[in-house]
C-alpha cells in the first residue's frame, strides 16, 4: 500500500550558518579594512605625521634668539636668583638670607660677602645682575 507521506523526503534540521560580520563578505570586510587603514594614515599625514618621523624644517629654519635676563639682587625672590645660570639652591637661598640678616647690598661687590660667592663667581653672576643705585 503506498503512503504519500513515506516518500516525502524529511530533511534533517540544520544549524544556520554562521551571520556574517555586520552583514558583509569576507571580502567586502577587507575592502572596508583597508579603507579605514588608508583613511586613517591620511588623516594622520594631515595632522602633522612627518613630524614624527622627524621632519623638522621650521625649527631647523628658525633663527636662533639668545636673551639674557637680568634682576634686581636687592629684590629678586628665590626662585628668580635659581634662575641665574650657575646658581643653585643653596646659593640662592644664602643670597636671601644674607639680604635678610643684613638688608640690602650697596654694590654688587658686596656679594663676595656671601658663602660661596668668590670674585669668579661674582664676574658670571655680573651681567645677569642690574646695577645698584
Amino acid at each position: 500500500m503506498f503512503q504519500p507521506d513515506s516518500c516525502v523526503h524529511q530533511s534533517q534540521p540544520t544549524e544556520p550558518s554562521p551571520p556574517k560580520s555586520w552583514g558583509l563578505s569576507h571580502q567586502h570586510q577587507r575592502a572596508m579594512a583597508l579603507l579605514g587603514t588608508a583613511a586613517l594614515i591620511a588623516i594622520g599625514f594631515s595632522h602633522g605625521w612627518p613630524a614624527w618621523r622627524g621632519a623638522q624644517h621650521e625649527i631647523d629654519s628658525a633663527q636662533t634668539v639668545r636673551r639674557t635676563f637680568q634682576v634686581n639682587v636687592n629684590q629678586a625672590k628665590f626662585g628668580e636668583l635659581l634662575a641665574l645660570p650657575n646658581v643653585g639652591p643653596s646659593m640662592a637661598q644664602a643670597i636671601v638670607d644674607h639680604r635678610e640678616q643684613h638688608g640690602s647690598f650697596a654694590s654688587l661687590d658686596e656679594l663676595t660677602n656671601v658663602p660661596g660667592v668668590g670674585p669668579v663667581k661674582l664676574d658670571q653672576l655680573k651681567k645677569h645682575l642690574l646695577p645698584i643705585d
